[in-house]
């Protein structure tokens, strides 16, 4: 300030006005960095640290990849899958997997196990038992476990799922086929996969719910029993 400026002004200066001013320069500051750093924004599927390609590790979705809504009157999204490499898969948006290499097999893990279903709480590899053609998939979002196993199901598997970001990947034939938008009820779920031979089309049904601890991998019926 000048020096010409009567010392008492000077004084109401850097008592009131100044104050004033370096805290609208602060808000100001603050709220640049909270945009820079805004976790409210739309996140894209896209992750450019993910492998792209084909192959059990992993494939990119992005904005081309079609959205199946979930029916908020029955909880349900259905979708139909093909299964030419004999699975698909299903990850949450944004998952990243480890380096090949760094992890065992899913495909692998289902057969040693008898399972329908194996994998990382990130992404879970879903068999089929014809490993050809095209199947049809029920997602249901449960608030809580299912209530006994679904009837018709020749195969059941409880597998823990993570989902960071409120959305399910689905993935076959070494592409992304669909993405399912979730209302965020947590960060960790349970899913259990169920598969249904018989029929023209092969069935699946995906129950997915919060779970309140981590748990292992629960083959309820095998994938090798019939009836």
């Amino acid at each position: 300030m000048p020096r010409w400026v009567p010392l008492r002004l000077r004084r109401f200066y850097f008592r009131h006005e100044l104050p004033v001013k370096v805290g609208a320069v602060a808000v100001v500051v603050l709220a640049l960095v909270a945009a820079m750093h805004d976790t409210t924004k739309p996140v894209s599927a896209r992750s450019q640290d993910r492998p792209a390609g084909g192959g059990w590790q992993g494939t990119d979705a992005d904005e081309n990849t079609p959205v199946a809504l979930v029916d908020p009157s029955t909880e349900t999204a259905s979708l139909r899958l093909p299964v030419d490499g004999g699975w698909f898969a299903v990850s949450s948006i944004g998952y990243r997997p480890t380096p090949a290499g760094e992890q065992s097999d899913p495909v692998a893990d289902a057969a040693r196990a008898g399972s329908v279903a194996a994998g990382s709480r990130g992404r879970v590899v879903v068999l089929s038992a014809r490993g050809a053609g095209e199947a049809k998939v029920e997602l249901v979002v449960d608030d809580g476990a299912p209530r006994g196993l679904p009837v018709g199901y020749d195969a059941v598997t409880d597998i823990d799922l993570d989902n960071a970001l409120a959305g399910l990947v689905f993935e076959s034939a070494g592409r992304a086929r669909a993405m399912v938008p979730m209302e965020t009820r947590s960060r960790r779920y349970r899913l259990r996969v169920a598969r249904a031979e018989g029929g023209v089309t092969e069935r699946f049904r995906l129950d997915v719910w919060p779970r309140r601890a981590d748990r292992a991998m629960v083959v309820r019926r095998s994938a090798s029993a019939r009836g």
